[in-house]
């Protein structure tokens, strides 16, 4: 293990490792870039809203592999039946068995981060069940 130092002095600029001209958009340093939970916060902000009484919950399970338009337009559907919608992302084992050995493309946290991203879903079960 190495020892702890400050990294934030001696971090090359994201724009020179990514060998970008001089010039281009400064992105500062590579370390910025790492996705630490307090970032992970700031992105999906305050969901604020939880499953009170009366509140109408929408489940929709599925495999979101390589998320796109197509998933998005489910979600958007399945959010306008009720007020709060769970989306259920299936383990990377269960698709596996039931796709075959290349799927999924993705794994199953950044599956669920990319639901997570949409503004649809309030909320994801992660290992969702299969029926």
């Amino acid at each position: 293990a190495t020892s702890p130092h400050l990294v934030s002095e001696d971090a090359p600029l994201a724009s020179q490792s990514a060998g970008l001209q001089s010039g281009t958009a400064d992105c500062g340093p590579l370390w910025m870039l790492l996705p630490t939970m307090s970032r992970m916060a700031v992105f999906f902000g305050d969901r604020g809203k939880g499953i009170r009484p009366k509140t109408r919950v929408v489940y929709a399970p599925g495999e979101w592999d390589l998320f796109h338009a197509g998933h998005v337009r489910f979600l958007a559907a399945a959010r306008s039946l009720g007020d709060f919608l769970i989306a259920g992302c299936y383990t990377d084992d269960t698709i596996h068995r039931k796709k075959g050995k290349n799927y999924p493309l993705q794994t199953l946290n950044e599956r669920a981060l990319n639901l997570l991203a949409c503004r649809h879903v309030d909320d994801v079960l992660i290992g969702a069940p299969w029926k």
